[in-house]
């Protein structure tokens, strides 16, 4: 009684057979959407303008050493704090955004510090859950030759 069953199960079950000749009954309309998909996605990726990206990483330390240590207590962990999120928004500050923008003015005379804001993205880099004393800063553009500056 048990063999029946397992055969029967074995016979309801869809071979490679059966699939092909789906495949095969279903070329014409498979054949159909593969012919009018490619074409629509290729003039859609010729149309869309590039979009170029840039990056970078900066290491956040104190620029003071204490002269009364040793030179081995230069690469060992300082015990002087530093608050990230401060450090985070003077780079995201006005001020800061305001000088790069006199910077670039000569190459960008309408540049403005909106459209830094809204292209740069900074954060402090995670290393699993556990946060670094390494900011990266992320600029996105259309422009190439904007993301080298």
């Amino acid at each position: 009684m048990k063999e029946l069953d397992l055969n029967a199960a074995a016979e309801t079950d869809a071979g490679y057979g059966q699939l092909l000749a789906v495949l095969w009954r279903r070329r014409l309309w498979i054949l159909s959407v593969l012919l009018t998909s490619l074409p629509i996605a290729f003039y859609i990726t010729l149309k869309k303008e590039p979009t170029y990206i840039s990056s970078l990483q900066l290491l956040v330390e104190p620029n003071y050493i204490d002269k009364t240590r040793g030179i081995e207590s230069q690469f060992t962990e300082s015990t002087v704090d530093i608050d990230y999120a401060t450090q985070l928004q003077l780079m995201r500050s006005s001020e800061l955004m305001k000088r790069a923008v006199e910077l670039l003015r000569n190459d960008y005379p309408n540049i403005t510090v909106g459209d830094i804001r809204g292209s740069l993205r900074l954060a402090q880099v995670l290393q699993g859950k556990t946060e670094t004393k390494v900011f990266q800063a992320v600029y996105t553009s259309n422009d190439r030759i904007k993301t080298q500056k």
